[in-house]
């Protein structure tokens, strides 16, 4: 079977069927080559090309559902957009894993969780880990210090009817959009200007509604949630995602007149 080792040191199998694997050599080529822009490729991963995604729901691009979000060929096409983030932004790789600091026991005993649930969170991409070499020369997992805090949050709001915070990485590029209304400020706030592109956390919420699109001639779309006891992901143009414990309530609003009109008129809580 073949494997995939991520960026940050994570093995990856998958079983590709033919057009996966042509579609995946294809994607890593241009992650390679320096002349191709990191726009260029999230068209093209996101595009009716890629045999990954569901292309039942939008006739213009692929969508990612939770079917797609748990394939394995899906999490190495995912990093091979980190690859040409990386080297289109010249991003020092040993720098950023030096950021992640806390071992897989040091987060359960701080969270009083056993090592094998803060395993499944890595695993379910709840939190970000890096594996790395520890102190006792064996390889293993390593969370940021913040990361471990919102865990804890997000398995405290699954665990009672207090919804955790949402993470979420929203704003404009490469003609792919996600804006948020949501109550209060972002927390652990992230500004890309040059990219325009802003991440944070949401720590208190009820109500949120969220709109995304992309291309010139696209209405955006608009969706409302509410918090729930399982956590859920959204993702859009391979940069945004809206992650914690949540369920969408309502319909999808195509309409441009009627998304606009609830857009403006929305109160989140």
């Amino acid at each position: 079977m073949p494997t995939h080792t991520t960026l940050s040191g994570q093995t990856i199998e998958y079983a590709p069927s033919q057009p996966v694997a042509q579609f995946l050599k294809r994607l890593k080529a241009m992650s390679e080559d320096p002349d191709i822009s990191e726009g260029e490729m999230i068209a093209f991963a996101y595009g009716l090309k890629n045999p990954l995604l569901d292309h039942s729901i939008f006739p213009e691009r692929g969508a990612v559902t939770k079917e797609v979000l748990s394939a394995p060929a899906y999490q190495v096409m995912t990093d091979l957009l980190a690859r040409k983030r990386v080297q289109q932004d010249g991003i020092d790789v040993e720098k950023l894993a030096a950021e992640f600091t806390v071992s897989v026991s040091e987060a359960a005993r701080e969270l009083g969780k056993t090592p094998a649930a803060i395993r499944q969170a890595i695993q379910y991409r709840r939190v970000r880990a890096w594996m790395k070499t520890g102190p006792k020369g064996k390889q293993d997992y390593f969370l940021r210090p913040e990361s471990v805090r919102t865990l804890g949050a997000i398995m405290r709001g699954s665990k009672d009817s207090t919804p955790g915070p949402l993470l979420v990485r929203v704003g404009h590029i490469a003609g792919n959009m996600v804006e948020i209304k949501h109550p209060g400020d972002l927390e652990d706030r992230k500004k890309d200007a040059r990219r325009e592109i802003i991440e944070g956390r949401i720590p208190r919420w009820k109500r949120v509604a969220f709109r995304y699109g992309g291309g010139v001639n696209q209405s955006p779309r608009l969706r409302v949630i509410e918090p729930a006891d399982e956590p859920n992901e959204f993702t859009w143009g391979g940069e945004f995602f809206i992650r914690g414990n949540f369920k969408y309530v309502g319909e999808t609003v195509n309409n441009r007149k009627r998304q606009e009109e609830e857009w403006a008129t929305f109160q989140p809580l």
